[in-house]
């Protein structure tokens, strides 16, 4: 299933399969691994077979790594989100910004979204993306359902989602499924569930 770090967007170089990607995706590993303590430039060169030169080349150094590496997380969330945007129908719109509801945990999401507790470059890339989610999730509750209060619902609805795929030890995915079901029907009043679309369980929405 498709994470925060698949390569939606490319990376600022332009080009799908780049050396900056590979280094992108390389921080990725490490991070599902061993956590921000694990993302080296060491290890990176290391398990990239590269030299230091190159990465000296590409980022100058782990400031300029990170920052770099943020912008593609960024842009790829962004991305994804403004495809959720785009669909004319509120109801298919809501399924896609809810899709991660259900969602396995993804090693490297979770230790991405822990260093934002510690590194404000990745903090305020973090805050930016949860930002627009919830604007996109608000709007769209607005249009399905009449409540003042869709801001306060969207994000507790993206908390929701991220206490999920953050709990440790994971839920089972019934159990996530049943939670997130409650949820929707409980209070957001959307009648809501669980098929299997691509391989994985989504929810599915419809009015009452």
């Amino acid at each position: 299933p498709p994470t925060a770090f698949d390569p939606v967007a490319p990376g600022d170089s332009g080009e799908a399969g780049s050396t900056k990607d590979r280094y992108f995706l390389a921080a990725r590993a490490l991070l599902a691994l061993g956590g921000s303590e694990a993302v080296k430039a060491a290890a990176l060169v290391e398990r990239l077979d590269l030299t230091k030169g190159s990465f000296q080349h590409h980022f100058g150094g782990m400031p300029g790594f990170l920052a770099a590496f943020a912008e593609d997380w960024e842009q790829t969330r962004t991305a994804r989100i403004a495809a959720c945007v785009s669909e004319g129908n509120p109801w298919r719109r809501l399924e896609m910004l809810n899709a991660d509801l259900l969602m396995p945990p993804d090693p490297a999401e979770t230790a991405w979204r822990a260093w934002a507790y510690t590194d404000p470059v990745v903090r305020d890339a973090v805050c930016r993306v949860d930002q627009l989610h919830d604007r996109a999730l608000a709007t769209t509750l607005a249009r399905l359902r009449d409540d003042p209060a869709v801001e306060f619902l969207a994000e507790m609805t993206s908390g929701l989602m991220l206490g999920l795929q953050q709990w440790r030890p994971p839920f089972e995915p019934e159990l996530a499924a049943r939670i997130a079901i409650e949820w929707m029907r409980r209070f957001l009043r959307i009648d809501a569930e669980v098929c299997n679309g691509e391989g994985r369980p989504t929810l599915a929405f419809r009015p009452r």
